[in-house]
């Protein structure tokens, strides 16, 4: 009995945006277009005629990087050819007037799918939505009484409502606001009761409805309500359905057919509906499933620019109209000057600077950066408060669509979800997932997966992978669990039509990356998916030895390829030349040390060599965070699951010193220092390197214009540009005669406004950029240059830092320990890491000592592993054999018999390397692999010295960006009383606190250089007074004076 592995290459991960974005411009475009109406010009004697179909673009030549250095925008105009013709000329062709129009700019997306706004690289999340259609539900107001309920929800307009009453009467309203009886409704159109049966409408007390004058409209206000259709229900430009609402009419509702290529939603398509509640009333019809991803499609970012466009089209459309109203007699010339390409321009602004779908891409790691663009949006609101459970639940029709298991944490649980490593959208925005087919039990390997959507899947009889079938592909159990119209059967295996490919279908790339996810909490697994994506890379990371198998597409979905085949011509640390077939070269450029949106690093290193052939697609240069075209975050390090002496208390961890003298957990960050040139009046800044008062140290190490050089490595204080700013007339005056200078002498001082480094930079100087307003017009008027200096910063680990591992094991360092006190194997290799034990029934994350006891194992014979989750399709305990097996086979290769013990399976007799002596109790080691993640404590350390007080309490306010303490609350207080500390409580009762009187005359007693003698209580004192006083307690103060409250 085998099982054979259903994985095979992934779509390619990052098409959705692309493709997307190329709708966009070659249909949405030509869409939105047809809003623009020539016919306002008709009345003033002039016709216009847009030529819609030969709009074109023209992109700027800056290239990406040069677009990033000056904090520019990425983005294409839009042309369009129009020709006015005035009909009040005697001749045609005099008449005609040719113009060519800017209608205005759009961003531009890049190669990865993302869009680079003000030099910063952003990415619209796509929503899933409620597709346009028909949606049938009923409230049940007694057990006996139903309301039934069947709302038209179109893609632009009103929604329509139609509603059957406990008295069996139908009405119809638009938005819940103009509420009509049905028959009042074929009223407003002249239809009778004949006409209405003759439709085939046949609704109870019709007839008696009829019979009824008093109920009958005015002639006002049927000519009102008519209206109200007509210019909202009945017209293509404020009611369509469009094309989503369209398909699922004709597909899912197959009366409905003439929906197919129809625009405008007419009274026939309303009766067809009214029809169809009838049909569904009599048959007493389910409701439906809201949640289902049947009525949901996913909103992508070429319909979300679309939108954006077509409201802006439509906005430049309502501005012809109003300014040709005030125009008493329009000239072409200020026809002309109407299409302003700003309306455009300003719209998309707003939107990439201020919408809640567009957000700074997620550059931590590569894997951050993938699984941020396939991201979606669940909810349309943009607080988390009023989402209802069942909004964030997972639904049955997820199954290899939306991945259970990723999602957002805290408040925001269930807002947000992930694609699935197979899923795909098509036309209509609908998410496909694939499957094999099934002919009487066997798996048609040599026919290719087909792509279903929920609609589609229900149709067919489907079966998870988790089945066991023998080499030729056929099921060997007889009877099978099976899922069918939603719902759950048992059937004969010879009947079962479709099967998933691959156990990893239902999850996203971030959590199919854990190995033996199937032993893990869901909690644990999705914090483990997450903390993936806070990894920092390393400088020297190495592949995990305990694999999925996807490690491999993740960086080849955002790696560089080679476009074409050939053989490569030259390879330099920044460059990559390719000669082609046909002798063509094709120059691929190299990032080096870029700074990402999070400070993280990026910079790619050749995997090629001259001389060597490349195939089409295949990766040429990896970055950080890869290695050998594979997915690498971390390290693989040895565990040791004990308590020593207390250090690892809770979720603290214990780490070998020689992981830093290795550098195996050491990072790249890079900081910038920006530096502006002000416009001061009645004076200027400069810059200099002659600065008189400065060291030869300081001054070396600048260039001519006064900044500093690349490749300079500063130091706390260090100088970093030399700056004067001029002193006014008055000033310079003052200044030389307390400085005996005679006046006739020709010199130029000012104030020394240098720019020096902080106390806490260490790091090297990467590449200074030079802004002014000619290659920067975004700059503000009040600044003339911009200076902005890049510095790269090796960060060691150390006390403080987070470390976690892929099964939400996550934990901080506390303790640092030489190699000597770790504790040692028997063959003398001593501990990297020290985790608490009992953090693992608690979590039940097992998983983790899964994959640490089989890495230890293959780490003895120097192999890796790639495990499939859920692995006991091939049987009962079939990690547990698997890792048993591995075990023993290191023991037999390696002849170290203490590798492997059935008694006790993975635990081994480990030596305290203080004393040499062994441990009480066996000890379970693994081979982990464990990543560092972006939360560093260099970066969050912060010290108050004389920062600013709170406004109305005034104590010292808390905050690493407003240069503010640590607030101490109770349990902080408990910790200093636990250790003895009582200066430091002291101190939080005194003026260093919140004692304003004291605060001030200390002041005054340092200016005045006297001796502080002055006592006063405390604000927090006071207020202590006073909640015992409310208690009913009298309380004084007594100190020599009696001071009272």
């Amino acid at each position: 009995m085998t099982k054979k592995a259903f994985i095979t290459t992934l779509p390619s991960l990052i098409e959705i945006q692309c493709s997307s974005f190329c709708w966009f411009l070659t249909q949405g475009l030509d869409y939105s277009f047809q809003f623009l109406q020539p016919n306002i010009f008709l009345n003033f004697g002039i016709n216009l005629m847009f030529w819609k179909k030969n709009y074109f673009f023209i992109h700027s030549k800056t290239n990406l990087r040069e677009i990033k250095r000056y904090n520019s925008t990425f983005l294409i105009k839009i042309y369009i050819p129009i020709t006015f013709f005035c009909s009040n000329s005697p001749l045609f062709f005099e008449g005609l007037t040719d113009e060519l129009i800017c209608i205005g700019e759009i961003p531009l997306i890049t190669n990865n799918g993302t869009f680079i706004i003000n030099g910063y690289e952003k990415i619209i999340i796509q929503q899933l939505v409620r597709c346009p259609g028909i949606y049938f539900s009923k409230d049940l107001i007694t057990y006996t009484k139903t309301i039934y309920n069947l709302t038209i929800i179109p893609q632009t307009g009103t929604w329509l409502h139609l509603e059957m009453n406990m008295d069996q009467s139908l009405t119809i309203c638009i938005d819940k606001s103009q509420k009509f009886n049905i028959c009042n409704f074929f009223e407003l159109f002249s239809f009778s009761k004949v006409d209405t049966f003759k439709k085939g409408l046949n609704f109870q007390n019709f007839s008696n409805y009829f019979e009824n004058e008093s109920v009958s409209l005015s002639l006002k206000q049927k000519a009102s309500f008519r209206t109200i259709f007509k210019n909202h229900i009945f017209t293509q430009f404020f009611y369509n359905l469009g094309p989503i609402g369209r398909y699922k009419l004709t597909t899912e509702y197959a009366f409905l057919a003439l929906f197919e290529n129809q625009e405008i939603f007419t009274l026939k398509n309303l009766f067809q509906i009214i029809k169809y509640f009838q049909y569904l009333i009599t048959i007493r019809a389910n409701i439906d499933d809201f949640d289902s991803l049947k009525f949901k499609n996913v909103s992508t970012v070429g319909e979300i620019l679309n939108f954006q466009f077509l409201a802006s089209i439509k906005r430049l459309q309502r501005q012809f109209t109003s300014v040709l109203l005030d125009t008493p007699d329009p000239t072409v010339t200020n026809l002309i000057s109407l299409f302003d390409s700003t309306l455009l321009i300003s719209s998309f602004r707003t939107f990439f600077v201020s919408s809640r779908l567009v957000q700074f891409l997620d550059q931590t790691n590569i894997l951050a950066d993938l699984s941020h663009r396939r991201r979606l949006l669940v909810s349309s609101t943009s607080s988390a408060v009023n989402v209802s459970t069942k909004m964030r639940d997972i639904h049955s029709s997820f199954f290899g669509r939306l991945c259970p298991i990723e999602t957002a944490e805290g408040n925001n649980i269930g807002l947000s979800a992930a694609l699935s490593v197979y899923a795909r959208t098509n036309k209509y925005g609908f998410i496909e997932t694939p499957f094999f087919l099934l002919k009487d039990g066997f798996i048609l390997f040599q026919f290719p997966a087909i792509y279903l959507t929920t609609y589609e899947e229900e149709l067919y009889k489907v079966i998870n992978f988790d089945v066991c079938v023998n080499s030729q592909g056929k099921i060997l159990k007889k009877f099978l669990n099976i899922r069918y119209k939603n719902n759950s059967f048992i059937c004969l295996s010879t009947e079962i039509q479709l099967i998933s490919i691959s156990s990893l279908q239902n999850f996203s790339i971030g959590t199919a990356l854990i190995p033996f996810l199937e032993h893990n909490d869901s909690t644990r697994a999705l914090m483990g998916s997450n903390m993936q994506r806070q990894a920092i890379p390393l400088l020297f990371s190495s592949k995990p030895i305990i694999g999925t198998g996807l490690e491999l597409q993740v960086a080849t979905s955002l790696g560089l390829k080679s476009f074409l085949a050939g053989h490569v011509f030259e390879v330099t640390h920044n460059c990559i030349l390719i000669s082609s077939i046909g002798n063509r070269l094709v120059r691929y450029f190299l990032q080096k040390f870029i700074k990402s949106n999070q400070n993280t690093c990026i910079s790619y290193s050749p995997l090629v060599w001259k001389g060597e052939f490349v195939f089409g697609g295949q990766i040429i240069a990896e970055t950080f965070g890869t290695k050998n075209g594979e997915l690498s975050l971390g390290q693989n390090l040895l565990l040791a699951y004990m308590s020593w002496n207390g250090y690892n208390f809770e979720d603290s961890i214990l780490i070998n010193e020689c992981l830093i003298s290795l550098d195996v957990l050491t990072s790249l960050t890079i900081s910038t220092f920006t530096i502006n040139i002000q416009v001061i009046p009645n004076r200027s800044e400069f810059l200099t390197a002659d600065l008189p008062f400065e060291s030869f140290s300081q001054l070396k190490t600048l260039s001519s214009t006064g900044i500093i050089k690349k490749g300079t490595f500063i130091k706390p204080f260090d100088l970093l540009v030399g700056k004067v700013t001029r002193f006014t007339q008055d000033e310079l005056f003052f200044y030389l005669l307390f400085s005996n200078i005679s006046i006739n002498k020709n010199i130029s001082i000012g104030y020394n406004t240098s720019i020096y480094a902080t106390s806490k930079c260490y790091g090297r100087v990467l590449d200074v950029i030079t802004r002014s307003r000619e290659n920067t017009p975004s700059l503000p008027l009040s600044i003339r240059h911009q200076i902005i200096i890049f510095f790269a910063q090796i960060r060691k680990i150390q006390v403080g830092d987070k470390l976690a591992g892929r099964h939400g094991n996550k934990g901080i360092i506390s303790k640092i320990l030489s190699s000597e006190d770790m504790p040692y194997l028997p063959n003398g290799k001593s501990i990297d890491l020290i985790l608490n034990p009992l953090g693992v029934p608690s979590r039940m994350n097992i998983g983790q000592l899964f994959e640490g006891l089989l890495g230890f194992a293959c780490s003895n014979f120097s192999t890796g592993v790639k495990i499939l989750p859920f692995d006991e399709i091939f049987g009962d305990n079939s990690s547990r054999l698997l890792i048993h097996n591995y075990l023993y086979k290191a023991k037999k290769s390696t002849k170290l018999f203490w590798l492997y013990n059935k008694i006790i399976p993975g635990k081994i007799i480990l030596r305290d390397g203080k004393t040499g002596n062994t441990f009480d109790n066996p000890i379970l080691i693994c081979k982990s692999y464990i990543l560092k993640l972006i939360h560093l404590s260099a970066e969050k350390l912060t010290i108050r010295s004389t920062g600013p007080y709170s406004l109305i309490t005034q104590q010292p306010v808390k905050g690493k960006s407003i240069i503010g303490g640590q607030r101490f609350g109770e349990m902080e207080v408990w910790a200093l009383e636990a250790f003895g500390a009582t200066y430091t409580l002291q101190e939080m009762l005194t003026l260093k606190s919140d004692d304003i009187i004291g605060r001030t005359h200390i002041l005054e007693s340092i200016m005045n250089n006297n001796l502080f003698l002055h006592l006063s209580l405390t604000e927090s004192f006071k207020h202590l007074i006073l909640e015992l006083k409310a208690l009913g307690l009298k309380i004084s103060f007594y100190n020599n004076t009696t001071i009272s409250f």
